[in-house]
């Protein structure tokens, strides 16, 4: 199936920022995503895209050319002024303006987000304020957290928010899928095998799209990495389309996909 410019089961390396705005109105049943959660500081525009590249390469042109003709102190100060009032508002991870986009694009809002805490606020004053969404707080407790010894809590959870269309959408599922928790512990052989800090249990991802969605309906995920959303919807019989910008974890989620495809495995039960 053809979404405007882009094939369901299919996953593209694009500038999710941009990419989306060529998807058509009401064209996908679900999106199932892990944002960002801070800003990068290799400039590598994995959290919000072309715009942060842009504001490096303006404020590093200044700096050089200033350094170069003896230039003003001043153009550096309001280059630098001018690169921190660009991306503030993305102090968090995002641009949040994406979520008129994904509003746009489901037929219904239906949403899921992993998140940072500190993301957990915008987020809900857009779904819940804004939007009168209803939402859920699901978490995955992880068993094996890095030890800490610096005065704060361990890092041993993870929040994924649920937001959907209040009247317009459904749970599915039954009593093993419809946990709000799940506990597991960190797949270090995973983050290894696909070069992935962050990546989520599948277990867990799959029993979020099948509470959600239907067989044959279409998952989004505009921030793919390694791939987990996109091979939970396989294993599960949904169509997919994923928008990833980082070219390394685009080959490793195709990767990914096509070893599926090849040994007929499905990985249900697997983390």
């Amino acid at each position: 199936m053809k979404l405007g410019e882009f094939e369901t089961n299919e996953v593209y390396n694009v500038d999710c920022y941009e990419a989306i705005k060529k998807l058509p109105d009401k064209s996908v049943d679900l999106i199932y995503t892990d944002i960002p959660y801070n800003v990068e500081g290799n400039g590598g525009g994995g959290c919000f895209g072309e715009k942060k590249r842009d504001y490096h390469a303006e404020y590093e042109a200044v700096c050089v050319n200033s350094s170069a003709t003896g230039g003003g102190v001043s153009r550096i100060w309001r280059a630098t002024a001018k690169y921190f009032d660009g991306i503030k508002e993305l102090a968090f991870g995002i641009d949040y303006s994406i979520l008129d986009e994904f509003c746009r694009v489901c037929k219904a809002i239906y949403v899921y987000i992993w998140c940072s805490k500190a993301q957990i606020l915008p987020l809900m004053e857009y779904f819940v304020g804004e939007k009168g969404c209803r939402f859920e707080i699901l978490t995955w407790h992880k068993t094996n957290p890095i030890p800490t010894c610096n005065g704060k809590y361990l890092s041993d959870t993870e929040y994924c928010l649920m937001f959907r269309d209040n009247g317009k959408t459904r749970i599915g599922g039954d009593m093993v899928t419809k946990n709000k928790y799940f506990l597991s512990p960190i797949n270090v052989s995973d983050k290894n095998k696909f070069e992935h800090p962050t990546i989520k249990p599948l277990r867990f991802v799959e029993n979020h799209i099948i509470n959600s969605t239907n067989e044959g309906d279409i998952v989004f995920d505009p921030f793919l990495g390694s791939g987990t959303t996109a091979v939970a919807a396989q294993n599960l019989g949904r169509q997919y389309i994923g928008f990833e910008i980082n070219p390394k974890y685009c080959k490793i989620a195709k990767n990914r996909l096509n070893n599926i495809n090849a040994s007929g495995q499905m990985s249900l039960f697997t983390f």
